[in-house]
């Protein structure tokens, strides 16, 4: 039996062998190794001694998953910081193999019309990522895990950068999909609360001693909410990528277009058609799918509603009145809406995680698209409703409580900036 050693890759914390001529990785905890982030610490802390702003970047990839609008806010208004939104291209797209990724084009039109400090990471003439050490960095916020080219990984750039991250979703499912070397190479990786904590720790790989409680960033979004009364009911159709893949959760290909065909029928609803940024890759994939069917399914939403793709998406969430899914980070971002949320359900889904079982008392559950169809009819008639009082309940219970997230980030980055000063006096 021939057994041997291919390589090792230190940035994946991976090895991979070859056992008769099959290939395989498996994670090696040998390899996942903290960076030293002591020169990324003196910068930041020499900057705020000197009264110098200390440069916050964000790494965004993919637009339609910013998830630091309230963040980026109140950095903007603090003495101590400058923020800039750093844009990047998909590592797939830039390799040619996934061209639904956004684009460096769509990226900064995203954030120029918000009116925020742009920088382009990316050289669109001679496809190339540029160095972030190049533009000043002290902080560097990832948005997400994936589609990193590795002049951009936590390896190359926490040798200037202390490196953070929180989720751009929140599970509420028993699964370690968030537990990789990237996570554990953070200075520190933020979580939204105990439950979280728990469950990472339970699938850790080696020693997740860098998670710090602040709460769910996104949920900020809902300290000034007010309700937009529309003429007609607005209902939001959201469905998951994994219908074919991973966690399993998508239903797409069993209600997909008997949803669409519904929503045509009823124009007494208004229509946001709110799909996963991942859907339109997988069904260009699908050979059941593909790329002619995904121009056309997307175009007749666009005919009787609203396709909406981007980021910031609780103004969409705000002003509507029922949410049908199959996601799972949505079920907990909808629920402060205190709106009906109907579930998509299939049977041999990834689990609900403890967080989720608490969660999912306040939500509809539909095996099927009749089922959901008989939910949404009920809930025509507002006494019928009889979830409400428990959706109100968790959002005051578990919710309410993570609404200062980008605060309590914000006084996480201060204590940066005081860390050597504090050693100086001992």
């Amino acid at each position: 039996m021939a057994l041997f050693k291919l390589e090792d890759n230190d940035r994946t914390g991976r090895t991979q062998i070859k056992l008769l001529g099959i290939k395989f990785s498996y994670i090696n905890k040998k390899l996942i190794k903290r960076p030293d982030y002591s020169y990324a610490l003196r910068k930041i802390q020499d900057k705020y001694n000197n009264n110098k702003k200390i440069r916050v970047g964000f790494l965004v990839n993919e637009n339609c998953k910013w998830n630091a609008e309230n963040l980026y806010n109140l950095l903007e208004k603090n003495e101590y910081f400058e923020p800039v939104i750093l844009i990047t291209l998909y590592d797939t797209r830039h390799q040619k193999k996934d061209m639904t990724k956004s684009s460096i084009e769509d990226n900064y039109k995203f954030f120029a019309a918000t009116d925020k400090r742009i920088e382009k990471v990316y050289d669109e003439k001679e496809e190339k990522y540029l160095n972030i050490e190049d533009f000043d960095i002290d902080i560097l916020f990832y948005q997400q895990p994936w589609g990193l080219d590795p002049s951009q990984s936590i390896e190359t750039v926490s040798k200037h950068c202390v490196c953070l991250y929180y989720s751009y979703g929140i599970s509420v499912l028993e699964c370690p999909s968030e537990i990789r070397p990237f996570h554990e190479k953070l200075f520190a990786y933020f979580v939204p609360n105990k439950e979280t904590q728990a469950s990472l720790k339970k699938f850790e790989i080696n020693c997740l001693d860098n998670l710090v409680i602040v709460g769910y960033p996104k949920l900020d979004a809902y300290n000034d909410y007010k309700k937009t009364q529309q003429v007609k009911k607005t209902i939001i159709y959201a469905p998951h990528h994994s219908y074919n893949r991973g966690l399993k959760l998508g239903t797409f290909n069993k209600n997909g277009e008997e949803i669409l065909e519904f929503a045509k029928k009823h124009q007494e609803y208004n229509w946001i058609f709110k799909p996963h940024p991942d859907l339109k890759e997988v069904l260009y994939k699908d050979k059941r799918y593909g790329k002619d069917f995904i121009e056309k399914y997307y175009k007749q939403w666009a005919q009787i509603g609203k396709v909406y793709e981007k980021g910031n998406y609780f103004e969409q969430f705000m002003s509507s009145d029922i949410l049908i899914t199959d996601c799972d980070s949505f079920l907990l971002e909808y629920m402060p809406t205190l709106n009906p949320i109907i579930r998509l359900e299939r049977k041999d889904s990834t689990k609900l995680s403890p967080l989720g079982q608490k969660i999912i008392k306040g939500i509809y559950r539909a095996s099927n698209f009749k089922e959901c169809i008989n939910i949404l009819k009920k809930l025509d008639n507002p006494n019928q409703d009889e979830l409400k009082e428990k959706r109100i309940e968790i959002t005051n219970s578990i919710l309410r409580k993570t609404t200062n997230a980008s605060a309590n980030i914000v006084a996480e980055l201060e204590k940066l900036c005081l860390t050597r000063e504090t050693k100086d006096e001992k």
